[in-house]
């Protein structure tokens, strides 16, 4: 009985040294595979920072231009605002000479209407005149 249970125990000790040992050889694969994975991991990040850093120097110029064009819309628009006001005193003054030149057409009427009032009267001055044997002044 002994006999048999020492053989049992080293039968048993055989195949748990044999698991293990199987088991120890799939740890060892199994970490050279994620040795590989890492590093992996590390190029693809390394060609990701390559990459970020590439499309930073891309970008600089094209802040640059942002702001070069944003400047100049800056710039266009204060020159619009400008011309808005000057627009706006322009029609203001536009305004201002519509109303004086309704006034010179008013006055320009009256003197009309003056004029042809002082001629009828030199007119009617010289028939008076001639009635009177007066000189006459044309």
């Amino acid at each position: 009985r002994i006999s048999i249970a020492i053989e049992d125990v080293q039968e048993c000790h055989k195949e748990v040294t044999e698991a293990l040992n199987n088991q120890i050889g799939l740890t060892k694969e199994f970490m050279k595979l994620q040795e590989e994975i890492v590093g992996l991991c590390f190029s693809v990040e390394e060609r990701v920072d390559e990459e970020i850093a590439s499309l930073h120097k891309e970008l600089k110029p094209l802040l640059k231009r942002k702001r070069a064009l944003q400047g100049e819309i800056h710039e266009d628009v204060t020159k619009l605002i400008s011309r808005r006001h000057s627009l706006m005193d322009l029609l203001g003054k536009q305004e201002e000479l519509s109303e004086d030149l309704k006034q010179l057409e008013v006055n320009s009427a009256k003197a009309k209407r003056c004029k042809r009032a002082i001629e009828e009267m030199h007119l009617d001055a010289i028939v008076v005149a001639k009635k009177l044997d007066a000189p006459v002044v044309n």
